[in-house]
């Protein structure tokens, strides 16, 4: 499960279960829980349902920063989380 936003003509997916790659097997893994962003610039991020090609996925996955933010979320986590966002894209 996701949430596709944009920002300021930028795409932004936030993830409800981000995905890692594991350090020693290098095999993809999912965090439940975790919740993981991927900031694209413009309209890059792909539509992950109409992906049927492993590598365009797998790029996507690798850009996906993983946070600290776990579900659920809190009101104050949210916050942080819009402030980080918009953070991302000011600097």
């Amino acid at each position: 499960m996701w949430i596709d936003l944009s920002y300021k003509g930028n795409d932004i997916l936030i993830s409800l279960q981000s995905f890692d790659i594991d350090p020693n097997s290098k095999e993809l893994h999912v965090l439940y829980d975790r919740i993981g962003i991927l900031f694209e610039q413009s309209k890059k991020i792909p539509i992950f349902k109409d992906c049927y090609t492993i590598t365009k996925v797998s790029d996507a996955f690798l850009k996906m920063e993983t946070t600290n933010w776990e579900l659920p979320l809190s009101k104050a986590d949210m916050e942080e989380m819009v402030n980080y966002i918009i953070n991302h894209y000011e600097e």
